[in-house]
């Protein structure tokens, strides 16, 4: 199995991610007449689901996985109740499993996705009803790794990046309130959101197995992200 982290290709298109966000935002710029910049961080249920591990039944199950995201925000309101957002945040995509081996040892395991994630997102919102966001995400994978508490030479902790696909595109739903903390200028911003990837994240099953290895899983599947949590956000609208 390779332990090859990506750099400069990962670097290269966060560049061009950021550089887009920015090129959309200075477009509606000189058209906008009310402008917004934050703070964002989510808390969210993570999942990489695959069709493969999932037939595997009590060897490898899927544990319920916790991972978290915090970054920058810019808004700009195309008319009073519309606005168009760019994130960029840094983020981490968990994977837990538990599972018994064929010897009969039980364990515990965890893939976990270093990525950069650039959602942009359309927002309707409403004096009285809160906000609702539709959109999409650019993630990139900076690096992944696997650890299990197996014993002995069973026991696998390292890098597994060139296992994982290098990107994803999701698109993203959610909904939520903005709080008035000082007038219409000072927000703070509670939500849930929602996506799942639509690319083939790759990767590695619940003992850091490479899931393409067509010795243990000769019929290749794909597999999916899934991420679902609580957004919170401070922010001022000038």
């Amino acid at each position: 199995m390779s332990h090859r982290i990506f750099t400069q290709p990962c670097y290269r298109s966060l560049r061009r991610a950021v550089l887009f966000v920015c090129m959309l935002l200075a477009a509606q710029g000189t058209r906008a007449q009310t402008v917004e910049a934050g703070l964002r961080a989510t808390v969210n249920s993570t999942w990489l689901i695959n069709k493969n591990v999932s037939d595997k039944g009590s060897a490898q199950s899927y544990a319920v996985s916790i991972g978290n995201s915090y970054g920058i925000m810019g808004g700009l309101f195309l008319a009073e109740f519309t606005e168009i957002t760019g994130e960029i945040h840094i983020n981490k995509h968990l994977q837990k499993y538990t599972g018994t081996t064929s010897g009969g040892i039980k364990y515990e395991s965890q893939n976990t996705l270093h990525t950069w994630e650039v959602p942009i997102m359309l927002r309707l919102l409403s004096k009285s009803l809160g906000y609702f966001e539709l959109g999409a995400q650019y993630s990139i994978v900076k690096s992944a790794e696997h650890e299990n508490d197996l014993p002995g030479f069973e026991a696998f902790n390292g890098i597994t990046t060139a296992d994982w696909a290098k990107a994803n595109l999701s698109p993203v739903m959610g909904f939520g309130t903005d709080i008035k903390l000082i007038d219409n200028t000072l927000l703070m911003t509670l939500g849930l959101r929602a996506s799942t990837g639509l690319f083939d994240m790759k990767g590695t099953d619940g003992l850091g197995t490479d899931l393409s290895d067509s010795s243990l899983y000769p019929k290749y599947q794909r597999t999916n992200s899934i991420t679902v949590g609580l957004l919170f956000g401070v922010s001022l609208r000038m």
